[in-house]
């Protein structure tokens, strides 16, 4: 009777070992993959990936080459909170650069078509501030 009752708490030990071992060898994403991959399903390929200098952050940026029905170039980008794996701010636009200017701010300047006479390049840059999650002049 021991000698059943050592086969079966063996069989159960290696049956526990065995579907253990299969949950930790299925893929997980890492935080640092998933704004990859969110950046990969929304923009296809080529993709830079602009991070702040203390690594929180990071600017996933796609730019798209002019073509003779698109004749500016074309950017999308969406800036990506790495401490709380969310998107905080998306943007497509024409003509436009995309830098951070400091750790905390992203600087977006968008080259004009025709400019007023009262308009200057001020007029045509913006700042995202990536901790109050606020677009600023």
């Amino acid at each position: 009777m021991l000698k059943s009752f050592s086969k079966w708490l063996t069989l159960i030990c290696l049956f526990t070992i065995a579907c253990n071992s299969s949950k930790m060898d299925s893929p997980k994403k890492s935080d640092s993959e998933m704004f990859k991959s969110i950046a990969s399903e929304k923009y296809g390929k080529s993709i830079e990936f602009l991070y702040n200098n203390s690594k929180t952050h990071v600017v996933c940026l796609k730019k798209i080459k002019p073509t003779p029905q698109m004749f500016q170039n074309q950017i999308s980008f969406f800036i990506y909170d790495l401490e709380k794996d969310e998107i905080i701010f998306e943007k497509s636009s024409i003509d436009a650069e995309v830098k951070w200017k400091n750790d905390d701010q992203v600087e977006v300047k968008i080259t004009p078509g025709i400019v007023s006479g009262d308009e200057t390049e001020d007029d045509f840059i913006y700042l995202y501030d990536v901790r109050s999650r606020k677009k600023i002049k």
